[in-house]
């Protein structure tokens, strides 16, 4: 898997590299943006197109940010609750009151102290 996206980058790459090497005049070509009144310096277009891909990838970085501060916020916020859950799950578990004892004397085992109850497979035959 590694070999296989290491041949898509360097295809990428180098297709990236013939593409700007053929159309250098277009790259070099001066460009001054306008935005209402204001107005930028002249540039050649490829440092434009370097420009606004550096500003999207800082936009993209802010916004995982705060989405993975977002994200850290809600997990603390469930391990608090799963946290609460579990002692108030060993709280059920113990006894709030005194145990009841049970006479043990007349157990034996493998004996029946009584009758047994009916099997209801066996009561439709």
């Amino acid at each position: 898997m590694f070999y296989l996206v290491l041949l898509v980058l360097v295809l990428f790459g180098g297709s990236l590299a013939v593409l700007v090497i053929e159309n250098v005049p277009a790259f070099a070509t001066a460009v001054q943006l306008s935005f209402f009144v204001w107005k930028t310096p002249p540039l050649p277009m490829g440092t434009w197109l370097l420009i606004s891909c550096l500003l999207g990838a800082v936009v993209l970085y802010v916004v995982s940010i705060y989405a993975a501060f977002q994200e850290r916020l809600e997990l603390r916020r469930l391990r608090q609750r799963v946290a609460e859950l579990e002692r108030a799950r060993v709280e059920a578990r113990r006894p709030s009151g005194p145990l009841q004892a049970f006479p043990l004397a007349g157990l034996r085992p493998g004996v029946s102290s009584g009758p047994l109850p009916p099997f209801p497979e066996y009561e439709s035959a």
